[in-house]
């Protein structure tokens, strides 16, 4: 959410995204608020057997929010080559992963700034950023270069290459 109002404030776009399609965050929420609730109901039913299983499976938390995090990075790599793809910036492929970047990385730079253990994962020399400007570069290289004659189901090829791409990149990397 916070690198899309960045993304909509560099490239100009009216109104910002998240004003004119406010799903993305509602998602957002309602996971947030979902995810909250199944923990309250989980720890109510068991207590005693909740905790020992989450004690027991310490690394099963952190693997499973590095797993959708990658998830993640890989999804807003796309939005920001359309985003930069929508508002017609030239060149795509000099803003295409400057935006690719900005979408899918400074949401979480904010996460890990913001956080209490003061760990930056994003800042402390893993590949975040640089998955996102090279993933992003390819998808906008592709969509210029073959932009004209692409037909739809090409472009969704295109796209699940770059995220299956930027996923297993990511993964890798951890």
């Amino acid at each position: 959410v916070g690198g899309g109002v960045v993304r909509d404030v560099v490239l100009q776009r009216e109104p910002l995204g998240i004003v004119r399609n406010p799903e993305a965050l509602l998602t957002v929420f309602g996971t947030v608020v979902v995810g909250m609730l199944a923990i309250r109901l989980a720890s109510l039913f068991q207590p005693g057997r909740f905790m020992k299983y989450l004690q027991s499976h310490a690394g099963l938390g952190t693997r499973l929010i590095e797993l959708f995090d990658a998830v993640g990075l890989a999804a807003f790599i796309v939005v920001g080559v359309v985003v930069a793809l929508d508002t017609s910036a030239q060149p795509l492929w000099l803003w295409g992963p400057i935006a690719a970047v900005i979408t899918a990385s400074f949401g979480g730079l904010m996460r890990d700034l913001y956080r209490h253990d003061r760990v930056t994962a994003n800042l402390a020399g893993e590949l975040y950023p640089e998955i996102a400007g090279v993933c992003g570069l390819a998808l906008a290289v592709f969509l210029s270069w073959e932009g004209e004659r692409l037909q739809p189901d090409e472009i969704k090829i295109g796209v699940i290459v770059i995220i299956a791409a930027a996923f297993s990149i990511r993964m890798v990397a951890i």
